[in-house]
């Protein structure tokens, strides 16, 4: 995962508390890209849990089948050493996710320095065949704070599979109107039983449909249109 392709967000001043339900309405409602979602939900995923670091990532349904970073958000950023630490064991923890569903493995740099956990939840996307997990560094060597975290990061997986799901299910709203205006055009044009009233009601059809100025058809034959 080359670090420098991956959109990052850094940690904002003020009260997080305060925004987490604009947040929640922001992200259920998103209508940008995909690529900047991600980062948006990987900071809301950080700041809410109390990270120093996170990272999406994900895999292909198909063909290559390494873990590829899409997201990474950093906030109180650790040593360099607990940072390598955690990139490191990204791609193990992400598979662990993918048959267990959630990690919680605490994460030592040096015996006696900075430790934290290592937080770790598959995405349930059913709208897509390939595979997302989010992880997280926390700094702190609590267990029952990690825990607690742990629990915060489960209770926001559905939000991303709710805007997949809508988008498919807007896209196949959108197939359905067009395959309708089409089924509209025939039902105009079938009646007529000689090509040339079949052809005039086409064009009016489409003219009006479409509200267009002049509708043509023509064919060519031999380099000259008719």
């Amino acid at each position: 995962m080359a670090e420098s392709d991956i959109p990052h967000s850094s940690s904002p001043d003020g009260d997080l508390f305060h925004s987490v339900p604009k947040e929640l309405a922001d992200l259920s409602r998103w209508e940008g890209n995909l690529r900047e979602y991600w980062t948006r939900f990987g900071a809301f995923v950080g700041e809410l849990v109390g990270a120093s670091s996170v990272m999406v990532v994900m895999k292909s349904g198909e063909g290559d089948q390494s873990w590829k970073g899409i997201a990474q958000w950093e906030g109180q950023k650790p040593t360099n050493h607990l940072k390598a630490l955690f990139r490191g064991q990204i791609p193990a923890s992400a598979e662990y996710c993918l048959k267990e569903g959630v990690l919680c493995r605490p994460l030592i740099a040096k015996e006696g320095s900075e430790s934290g956990y290592v937080l770790a939840v598959a995405l349930p996307l059913q709208a897509s065949r390939d595979r997302f997990v989010i992880v997280s560094l926390l700094p702190d060597d609590s267990e029952s704070r990690a825990k607690d975290a742990l629990v915060r990061m489960l209770l926001l997986t559905e939000l991303p599979n709710q805007l997949l799901v809508r988008q498919q299910v807007g896209r196949a709203s959108d197939d359905v109107r067009k395959i309708s205006s089409v089924l509209d055009v025939v039902a105009q044009v079938s009646p007529e039983g000689a090509f040339i009233a079949g052809a005039m009601a086409m064009c009016n059809a489409l003219a009006s449909k479409h509200q267009c100025e002049r509708v043509s058809i023509g064919w060519v034959a031999v380099s000259y249109t008719h």
